[in-house]
């Protein structure tokens, strides 16, 4: 995952976390920012795969994981394309619904 900082925000902030590149004004904040988020494992609570890097786990969970938003439905998809075909479903439904209204 990569920080948007801007120029100067950059240069006040010199120490950088090797392994996601955000960036902290002293070591201190540095050394914290390791030790919660690449030095702690963290199992996924949909999945529960454990990863040793917190960040990796946080990055899997919002990115591997999809719910359907829609009233009633409880799906859950690991790949977005299968998510938005199952979201594409309930939408035709709904204009499916509001076309035989607006006939009626």
């Amino acid at each position: 995952p990569k920080c948007d900082q801007s120029a100067s925000s950059k240069l006040s902030k010199k120490y950088m976390c090797e392994n996601c590149g955000k960036r902290f004004k002293d070591n201190t904040h540095l050394r914290n920012h390791k030790e919660t988020l690449h030095k702690s494992p963290y199992t996924c609570v949909r999945c529960n795969v454990v990863f040793t890097d917190k960040c990796i786990g946080l990055n899997h969970q919002r990115g591997c994981h999809f719910t359907c938003p829609f009233p009633d439905c409880e799906a859950e998809f690991t790949h977005r394309a299968r998510f938005e075909k199952h979201q594409r479903g309930h939408l035709a439904i709904i204009k499916r619904n509001k076309n035989r209204n607006n006939k009626l």
